[in-house]
């Protein structure tokens, strides 16, 4: 029987459009046409892994899976890549925050992931597993709102994820795509270039899928992925059609899995595709290369900072801000993102605690984002309203502070019934600062589900008494306005 990569790949970018400054080190392609602008279009890679699992059978194949992968794109397309070989999540978060730190807006990004995944079934929710999960706690499992939340930070124009591991195709079930290339094929890379993209191409649907049967050592779905990056005689083309053209009858036609490709829901994407840019032959030959885009309107300078500032603006990570400062060091916003970017001060350690027991702490609220934990001496449930107050467990101070607490989407629906206003969400947070559970417990229904989803993807540094980390409930508070 064959081993197979059990997951679903989970995905949505973001939103920041901010001046084209290219960063060190950058790989770059000349972009430039009759009656365009000529542009620097950069391309980065992120490639994942995993073979040695430690908890759980590990894998064949994904490890040379992405050597292979990080090669190609990096020799005969030019990416800028990072190859993670079995990676922890915390490897994989810290790369991530990486990206939404250091990408531009004009930027293209491929996340390719080969590892095992699980479905839970109870939830329906997806899972990364990285080498140091287990199967019994889900504390290292990543989860496609763990991806998403970072990934919507993200200000690369086009996004592509490469997922060849189980459940994959999962995220875009439902969805709908078109699945042909239009007779003026200059033209549509040039409509696919300007409108942005958020991409799926998945190794299987809601299945499991091979780990191995492909040439060279690789699993069906990367040897059909490698040999059409390396064989297509195109010099620019879309992620669609290399998918259309090299993976979707090779992969169906060799394995008891059929891949999936589609645009990821709730994300962004804007009916753009992700367009490759050969920069090498197979036989090594370099090729010049031109891709027209359409000609940009001129920019504000004031908006471009405005939109940069309106990212960063409820983040906990002073990064963020020094950011802001190199780009706008005399900006509208420096002085208060001066103060941001100062380390918090840190807060006296508890002087008595009791056992610690799972009752409710307030965690910091949406609008609050540079703030501690405080505390409280009463011990009942939190009262909806009490959101802000601090609480005490036990006798000991709660000293956590939030690591990372993303805004939540406004629901479309939400918006076409004009409705608005205050969601107190019930959460649980783990030893490790992480958030276990989300509970909507008031606010209006429609924006329910989106202030739960932003409630778990929040982090925390671990919360503690007397010095020791603890497992602690609270209320998260999230503000829903409309203009």
């Amino acid at each position: 029987m064959k081993a197979t990569r059990p997951f679903l790949l989970l995905y949505v970018v973001g939103l920041l459009y901010v001046s084209a400054m290219l960063p060190t080190g950058a790989r770059t392609q000349g972009v430039s046409g009759s009656g365009s602008i000529a542009k620097a279009v950069r391309y980065h890679a992120l490639v994942i892994g995993n073979n040695m699992y430690k908890n759980i059978p590990r894998l064949k194949t994904a490890e040379n899976d992405a050597r292979a992968v990080e090669a190609i794109l990096r020799e005969n397309y030019g990416f800028q890549t990072k190859l993670l070989l079995n990676a922890t999540r915390q490897q994989i978060f810290t790369a991530l925050s990486q990206y939404r730190r250091e990408l531009e807006a004009d930027s293209n990004l491929v996340i390719y992931y080969a590892g095992h995944g699980i479905n839970d079934k109870e939830t329906d929710k997806a899972y990364w597993l990285p080498v140091d999960a287990t199967r019994e706690d889900n504390s290292n499992w990543i989860s496609a709102d763990d991806i998403t939340s970072n990934i919507k930070a993200i200000p690369a124009k086009h996004v592509l994820i490469v997922s060849d591991s189980c459940y994959s195709g999962t995220l875009t079930r439902g969805l709908d795509m078109t699945p042909s290339v239009p007779a003026g094929r200059e033209r549509y890379l040039e409509k696919m270039m300007a409108k942005r993209s958020r991409m799926l191409m998945a190794s299987g649907g809601n299945e499991p899928v091979a780990d191995s049967g492909g040439a060279g050592n690789h699993s069906v779905f990367a040897s059909a992925l490698l040999r059409g990056l390396q064989q297509t005689e195109k010099h620019q083309f879309t992620a669609g059609e290399l998918y259309r053209e090299y993976v979707e009858e090779s992969v169906a036609g060799r394995a008891n899995q059929t891949p999936q490709y589609n645009y990821v829901g709730a994300s962004g994407h804007d009916g753009g595709d992700f367009v490759f840019v050969r920069v090498k032959t197979a036989d090594g030959k370099t090729i010049e290369v031109t891709v027209k885009t359409p000609a940009a309107g001129a920019v504000d300078p004031a908006a471009v900072e405005l939109s940069f500032w309106e990212t960063i603006k409820n983040s906990t990570d002073p990064e963020d801000f020094k950011a802001y400062l190199k780009k706008y060091p005399s900006g509208q916003f420096a002085d208060l993102a001066r103060r941001r970017a100062e380390p918090p001060r840190s807060r006296p350690e508890p002087t008595r605690a009791e056992p610690a027991r799972d009752e409710p702490e307030s965690a910091p609220t949406n609008n609050a984002s540079d703030e501690d934990a405080s505390d409280t001496s009463e011990e009942d449930e939190p009262e909806p309203n009490s959101a802000t107050q601090g609480r005490t467990i036990s006798g000991g101070n709660l000293n956590g502070k939030a690591i990372s607490k993303p805004q939540p989407d406004y629901p479309p629906m939400a918006k076409a019934a004009r409705a608005q206003g205050t969601v107190n969400v019930q959460v649980v947070i783990d030893e490790r600062g992480r958030v276990i559970s989300a509970r909507a417990v008031s606010g209006h229904p429609l924006l329910q589900p989106a202030a739960a989803a932003a409630a778990r993807q929040a982090m925390f540094s671990p919360l503690l008494l007397s010095g020791k980390p603890v497992k602690v409930s609270g209320i998260l508070t999230y503000n829903f306005t409309l203009p």
